[in-house]
C-alpha cells in the first residue's frame, strides 16, 4: 500500500514526550546517526465532557462549549506542535537531521494509524516507536500503539523496547 518509492535514509519517529520516546530517538540515532528524521506528535482531541446528575458523563454541545472547546483545542494543538518541536530537537542531538510535524489522531486506532499514513506520505524507509513492553494482556487492554504500527505498516519498523535487554 505504498504510495511511492520510500525516501533512502528518511525516518519517521513517532514521539509523545515521555522518556521512552526519548529513550527510542537516542537509539536511533546511535543506529542511524547522520540520517534525515521526521519527527511526529500525534494529538489525541478530547471532546468537551460535562457530569450528569447520576455522576456520568455525557457529551456537552451548545454554542458557548463550542467556543471553549474551540479554544482548548486550539492550546491542545499548540502544545502538540511543541512537544513534536522538543522531539525534534532530541534528535538532532542524538545525531539525526530533523524535522517536527503533528497529526490528529482520528478513530480508536489513531494514533498508530497517524504514524503509519504519515510515513507512507512521507515515502520513509524506517518507522521508530518505543514500546512499553506490556503483557499481551496489559495490551490488549490498555492498547498498543507500537503492535498496531507493526501490524499495518508496509515498511520496516524499529520497535525500541522500554527496557535494555539482558546482558
Amino acid at each position: 500500500m505504498a504510495t511511492g518509492p520510500r525516501t533512502p535514509n528518511l525516518l519517521l519517529v513517532g514521539y509523545d514526550g515521555s522518556d521512552l520516546s526519548r529513550q527510542a530517538i537516542r537509539h536511533a540515532g546511535a543506529l542511524l546517526s547522520g540520517r534525515r528524521a521526521v519527527v511526529l506528535h500525534v494529538h489525541e482531541p478530547l471532546a468537551p465532557l460535562v457530569a450528569t446528575p447520576v455522576g456520568a458523563a455525557t457529551v456537552a454541545t451548545g454554542p458557548e462549549l463550542d467556543r471553549e472547546s474551540e479554544r482548548a483545542d486550539e492550546a491542545a494543538r499548540r502544545r502538540a506542535a511543541e512537544i513534536a518541536r522538543e522531539g525534534a530537537r532530541e534528535a538532532e542531538r542524538a545525531g539525526l537531521s530533523a524535522t517536527s510535524e503533528m497529526a490528529v489522531a482520528i478513530g480508536t486506532s489513531g494514533i498508530a494509524d497517524a504514524i503509519v499514513e504519515a510515513a507512507r506520505s512521507k515515502h520513509a524507509s524506517l518507522i521508530v516507536v518505543g514500546s512499553h513492553g506490556r503483557s499481551a494482556i496489559a495490551a490488549a487492554l490498555m492498547g498498543s500503539v507500537s503492535t498496531t504500527v507493526l501490524h499495518r505498516a508496509d515498511l520496516p519498523v524499529l520497535v525500541v523496547p522500554a527496557r535494555p535487554p539482558a546482558a
